[in-house]
């Protein structure tokens, strides 16, 4: 089960004396990932952090740790996605690209954020929760005809 699940955290926790090639590396270890250069290299290229893989992660910016984060979670390819934040830090390009790659993901991805036009650009099913309560869970279809938009929605269910 945990071979399917890609999953990243809103802090993640990065070994920041390693390089990023060697944190992928070893990531790819745990999961036992074949062709490890090449989807190191692939990732790393396709999220604009190619340059940086022989550099310290303690060197990164918050976006550069973002990227690093968010390849150890995509590169074994899961079917399952558990992010948490996963825009927070990252350049507009970037951010696109991983919108991209939720889009065309072929399983479930279950995503934490604030960001209603997020979930607008790819979301199908949407749960609202007001201090650890789900309040409110409908498509997104319903909610945007509801409400007008994920913002509206949620400050109209949680009383804000």
């Amino acid at each position: 089960v945990r071979s399917s699940i890609g999953y990243l955290p809103e802090m993640p926790y990065l070994y920041e004396r390693l390089t990023g090639r060697e944190f992928l590396s070893y990531i790819a270890s745990l999961r036992n990932i074949r062709n490890v250069e090449y989807k190191i290299h692939s990732f790393a290229k396709h999220f604009g952090i190619d340059q940086a893989l022989n550099q310290e992660i303690n060197g990164y910016s918050k976006g550069m740790k973002q990227k690093i984060s968010m390849i150890a979670a995509l590169f074994h390819h899961p079917h399952n996605l558990l992010l948490d934040e996963p825009v927070w830090g990252l350049d507009p390009l970037t951010a696109k690209s991983l919108e991209h790659f939720i889009l065309n993901q072929h399983g479930t991805t279950l995503i934490a954020t604030h960001s209603g036009s997020l979930v607008e650009r790819v979301a199908d099913f949407v749960y609202f929760l007001s201090k650890g309560t789900i309040v409110a869970a409908q498509t997104l279809d319903d909610c945007i005809r509801t409400y007008g938009s994920v913002e509206d929605a949620y400050f109209s269910l949680t009383g804000l």
